[in-house]
């Protein structure tokens, strides 16, 4: 109990250096990028406090700065770094779509999940297989999941969601990506929660497999233990 309020003393500290220095940086004549990074340090202390509204105002303020810097003329923005603005602006929608979840708001957040992968489409092209546009699947299913609607969830995360952690691009090699471990498990538990449980042990004895393969991917080893352990549970 010491240890909590201590945390939770220095989360409070956090936060009020973070409000602090955003009233001076948007009082001053700050470029957006500065603006941004402080914004995300408020919102990740906000995140760790379970101040959700305040996280989700924080995200929302951080998608108007992506956009407004994507629209930005090309002479002064590179056709490259507008690129890049645009997958942020979408990153961050489905960052909001997260925390509606956290608040209890399931429809809201399948339109934020469903804007960031439209994002995703646009951004990495609309036949690309990507990581990105995974996560936003596999949020979707976790809505449908979260509704009770197990085999529409189901679908999504096997039909829509699996490749494109089986056939991820970024590095050209369309290699698995790690979190193809997460969307395998997802099914587990899915087929868990329809008491389908000889589907559920086949697709966690698969996410397994890949976790075990994937070892050299994990920088940080106590993640991978993390996850080794939860999938033996």
């Amino acid at each position: 109990v010491t240890h909590n309020r201590s945390l939770q003393a220095r989360l409070e500290e956090r936060l009020s250096a973070c409000i602090e220095t955003y009233k001076e940086v948007t009082k001053g004549d700050f470029p957006a990028s500065h603006i941004r990074d402080v914004l995300v340090d408020m919102r990740q202390v906000y995140e760790e406090l379970s101040y959700w509204d305040e996280a989700l105002d924080c995200e929302e303020r951080l998608e108007e700065l992506w956009k407004s810097n994507s629209e930005i003329d090309t002479e002064e923005n590179s056709k490259l770094e507008t690129q890049q603005h645009l997958l942020e602006q979408a990153r961050s929608i489905y960052r909001q779509g997260r925390l509606r979840m956290h608040l209890g708001q399931p429809v809201e957040a399948a339109k934020c999940y469903q804007r960031s992968l439209e994002g995703y489409h646009s951004f990495y092209g609309p036949n690309t297989y990507h990581a990105d546009k995974g996560h936003a699947l596999m949020s979707l299913a976790g809505v449908r999941y979260a509704r009770g609607d197990h085999a529409e969830s189901l679908r999504i995360l096997r039909e829509e969601a699996s490749e494109h952690f089986r056939q991820h691009t970024e590095d050209g090699l369309g290699a698995p990506h790690q979190d193809l471990f997460k969307c395998l498990q997802h099914q587990g538990l899915v087929c868990r929660g329809a008491e389908d449980f000889d589907s559920s042990l086949i697709y966690y004895q698969e996410a397994k497999d890949v976790l075990l393969e994937s070892t050299g991917e994990y920088a940080d080893m106590e993640e991978y233990r993390e996850r080794l352990q939860s999938i033996d549970l």
